[in-house]
């Protein structure tokens, strides 16, 4: 019936002509006197409102960026119901009270349909909106709040007491978005509201709709056009954090946009500086949008920062608008996907901030975010921007990690979302301007994160879709390996590098291995263990080159003990599971891994000496040789260990190990390590004799 009486208004109209000069009249006077315009910006949106219902539009209004499709136009046009079939009886009824509403256009009807979409093609309402830039300021901020009540989600409109439609609404969304572009040198008054706007409409949302697509889609597109081309561009791009308060469902689903959008960001962004929150804030949304990781913990907090005051005001959050009673709530599953529930809420209120102030920077993982209430009042004052902190937490780990695998709460990720997580995360990993000390702990995280989304996500051995991602993932921890020493080790006086062996060094070289190396052997150590062979044999490739690497060299006896512990003896101990059906393949793996270990333990051999706990380190390496010589079902491991451990015993007999006058054997005595020089010899060989004992 609607559809009926606006198809009747718009023969009406473009059969008129006082109508259509009526129409041009109203679009000259705003198009030439729209400064002076202020409350009459509504009805000239109330009017585009019904043009657009009309379908008199131009075609360009119809349309949305979008960055999946390859920055093709997707149409925005509300679709009609599609017709029902209709039984005998139904179509006899319908044909007894039909009425000329179910009667066609005429020829007249469509000659003045066409008049009437000529006529608003000659108006060019588009151009209110691209020629905005030319409004003054109290005019243009008076049209972008009435864009942002057209473009308001359901809640809005039912206290307005309007119509809501979600298509009607992400029209006036992709006008505003067109507002603000055009706009960027005054973006200062005008991005508090619209941020605010987005932030409504986007954070309590329960389900997937179309206007919360086109918002996030929005957001990040306005980022992507901001980010180093304004001077508060830096505050716009930690806007963006919003997304982290999405719901799970909500995260899958858009999952794909957001790569997307971060991919452009990313590529805009290079060469522009960009602060360590706003680093934090993307790879928490490759983590997860690409690699389907919970987020980080929201805290629900608002800054205001006035230019004429320098006090901080917060704003109390209402208590109708509790942003956490409305996150316990359990998110509606899609149709396709299915998502677990939170164990535990992802907001948190303002006064559980305090909890983690104090902590230092540089702390391994980042896990609380502190962010603005999304349901406070639309319409801050015009000279506020917000401020978004962060809160720093550090991750709590143990003294010995046994663990190669990352610990993290995973939902259903999107292949095609992950794929282009990767690509954005190698843009930045391999640009060395990108990678600094203050964000370098955030790419060993994202790295790591995508390898063991790659590695659990498709447990067949005949997928080889993810091969690919899984051998650039170890390429691009093999780069951060190779320049984690460089981009920590500061320069000497002359501008040089100080050298590995300088004793200023060791204690930048143990955080080194604490925040860097270490994550990274244990990334690569866990793609080792992935159920392919291909995947297995490129992983132990590159951490044999990791282990032998030259800057390994610099590191302390205790640090290499710890390589042991956290990387090589968790590796050994997952090669010992059933990871693949495919037994000698298995093997072949097993016996790569061990020889190995004993290449690693050769090469460095004098900084272990001089462990206290030598005796102990040993003596696991001859358990695990025990282990895995009784593992296998062919001949391959029995002979292979053999020969490894005597290669290993004549490398340590010809260094004076075992000989009592060595110097690093006296160490150990005063040390209390052991009672005698020979004791290290029998030690050996009582351990060597329960699993070969024909082996002297």
């Amino acid at each position: 019936k609607q559809w009926y009486q606006r198809r009747v208004a718009i023969t009406a109209g473009g059969s008129n002509t006082k109508s259509r000069l009526t129409a041009r009249t109203m679009f000259t006077l705003a198009h030439t006197h729209g400064d002076i315009l202020r409350e009459g910006w509504k009805n000239i949106l109330e009017c585009i409102l019904q043009l657009y219902k009309s379908n008199l539009m131009p075609n360009a209004l119809y349309q949305a960026f979008d960055f999946v499709q390859g920055h093709v136009q997707i149409q925005l046009e509300e679709r009609l119901p599609a017709k029902q079939d209709q039984g005998l009886f139904s179509s006899i009824f319908s044909l007894l009270n039909a009425d000329t509403s179910g009667r066609g256009p005429t020829t007249q009807d469509l000659e003045a349909q066409k008049q009437a979409k000529a006529c608003i093609q000659e108006c060019q309402p588009q151009k209110l909106f691209t020629d905005s830039k030319y409004l003054q300021e109290d005019s243009l901020m008076d049209l972008v709040q009435w864009l942002i009540q057209f473009s308001g989600g359901p809640h809005v409109h039912a206290k307005n007491k309007t119509d809501f439609s979600e298509y009607t609404s992400a029209v006036f969304i992709e006008l505003l978005a067109t507002v603000i572009l055009e706009n960027r040198s005054r973006i200062v008054r005008l991005w508090g509201p619209v941020q605010n706007h987005l932030n409504s409409i986007v954070s309590p949302a329960t389900a997937q709709t179309f206007l919360v697509e086109r918002c996030i889609v929005t957001l990040l597109r306005l980022t992507v056009r901001m980010v180093g081309r304004i001077p508060t561009s830096d505050e716009i791009l930690h806007s963006i954090i919003i997304l982290l308060l999405l719901r799970p469902n909500l995260a899958q689903r858009n999952s794909v946009s957001i790569c997307f959008g971060l991919y452009e960001l990313v590529k805009e962004s290079l060469g522009s500086e960009i602060s360590h929150d706003n680093w934090r804030v993307i790879f928490a949304l490759l983590e997860m949008a690409g690699g389907g990781v919970k987020p980080p913990t929201v805290i629900v907090r608002q800054v205001f920062t006035a230019e004429k005051s320098d006090t901080t005001l917060v704003p109390p959050i209402p208590s109708e608008t509790n942003l956490m009673e409305e996150s316990t709530k359990s998110a509606e599953p899609s149709d396709d996907h299915s998502f677990e529930e939170l164990d535990e809420t992802s907001v948190f209120r303002e006064e559980e901030a305090d909890a983690g102030e104090g902590v230092p920077d540089g702390s391994l993982r980042d896990d609380k975010i502190i962010m603005p209430d999304p349901m406070t009042a639309v319409h801050q004052p015009s000279e506020d921007i917000t401020q978004w902190t962060i809160e720093y937490v550090e991750e709590e780990k143990p003294d010995h990690q046994l663990e190669i695998g990352l610990a993290n709460s995973y939902f259903n990720h999107n292949p095609a979302a992950l794929g282009k997580a990767c690509e954005t995360l190698s843009i930045i990993i391999r640009d060395s301007s990108i990678v600094r000390s203050d964000n370098f702990n955030l790419c060993v995280h994202a790295v790591r994160v995508f390898a063991e989304t790659y590695s659990t996500g498709n447990r067949t051995e005949k997928d080889k879709d993810n091969v690919t991602g899984l051998i650039q993932l170890l390429d691009l921890m093999h780069t951060l390996h190779t320049r984690a020493l460089s981009i920590f080790k500061p320069p000497n006086v002359e501008g040089q590098r100080v050298p590995l062996n300088d004793s200023s060094l060791q204690p930048i070289v143990g955080e080194v291995w604490t925040r860097c190396w270490c994550p990274l052997l244990q990334g690569i150590a866990r793609i080792c263990c992935d159920v392919r062979k291909d995947v297995r044999q490129a992983g132990l490739t590159y951490l044999q080159r990791a282990l032998l690497a030259h800057d390994l060299r610099a590191l302390a006896a205790v640090e290499w003990e710890a390589c042991f512990r956290q990387v090589m003896f968790p590796l050994l101990a997952k090669l010992l599971e059933k990871i693949t059906t495919d037994a000698m393949a298995l093997e072949e793996t097993r016996m790569r891994a061990a020889t190995l270990l004993c290449k690693a333990f050769l090469q460095h051999l004098s900084p272990l000496l001089a462990l206290p706990g030598f005796t102990d380190l040993w003596i696991d390496i001859l358990d695990f040789m025990d282990r895995y010589i009784h593992s296998g079902s062919s001949d391959l491991l029995g002979e292979a260990i053999p020969e490894n451990l005597k290669n290993m015993l004549l490398v340590m007999s010809n260094g004076g190990v075992f000989d009592d006058e060595d110097n690093h054997r006296q160490e150990r005595q005063r040390q209390a390590d052991m009672t005698t020089s020979g004791s290290l010899w029998c030690t050996t060989w009582e351990r060597i004799d329960k699993f070969l004992p024909h082996l002297r």
